[in-house]
């Protein structure tokens, strides 16, 4: 982008270097595995869970892949969809399926992007009775249909889509706290918002 001159990128290089602003990318390590109880866990799903409000509910945990909370009592997507607004600063979130179904378990999942075929997925959900889902990326195809039509036939079964960067923020902001303790240091740690970057018309 040097090269071409790219208006947007010379302009944040200016910033940068205005600033001494150092760019260190760190989010595919926490997204690989921090420690948790006796192993490990995604650092930005449970992060999610944290910065939350959920971490009490974490109930089960696929590396990389998911991560299962428990509702108790059960909410609704309506319910859980407002809570995300509040907590993560959202100014809306894409609704699909059945929004006053019966939340007991929700599944915050990895990058819903496979093109024509979601059947694993599918199977995941239905094995695990999942009623909501909170997917880093979502495409409108297969999954995104099979929950649409669950919820027209009155399944407890919808997800809530806040978008890629939307989702991952709250799971950045529990490095925070993490880091400090992962490095046994006295270091100052501030998370800045990057925002929604969404604005629905």
């Amino acid at each position: 982008l040097e090269e071409s001159q790219n208006k947007t990128y010379l302009e944040k290089k200016k910033l940068m270097d205005d600033y001494g602003i150092t760019v260190w990318r760190f989010h595919d390590y926490i997204h690989s595995g921090i420690p948790y109880k006796d192993g490990y866990i995604d650092g930005i799903f449970y992060g999610i869970a944290r910065v939350t409000g959920w971490d009490n509910a974490v109930i089960n945990e696929d590396i990389q892949s998911a991560l299962y909370l428990e509702c108790d009592p059960p909410t609704t997507p309506k319910e859980v969809g407002k809570l995300l607004k509040e907590k993560w600063n959202l100014t809306g979130l894409k609704c699909i399926g059945n929004m006053d179904a019966e939340v007991r378990k929700i599944m915050i999942c990895g990058h819903v992007s496979e093109g024509g075929d979601s059947n694993s997925l599918i199977r995941k959900v239905d094995a695990n009775d999942v009623n909501l889902l909170l997917p880093l990326e979502l495409i409108d195809f297969t999954l995104t249909e099979y929950i649409k039509d669950s919820g027209q036939f009155g399944m407890n079964r919808a997800i809530l889509a806040a978008g890629h960067f939307n989702l991952e923020e709250p799971g950045m902001k529990y490095m925070e706290k993490w880091l400090p303790d992962l490095l046994d240091e006295k270091i100052d740690v501030t998370f800045v918002q990057a925002g929604d970057m969404y604005t629905f018309l």
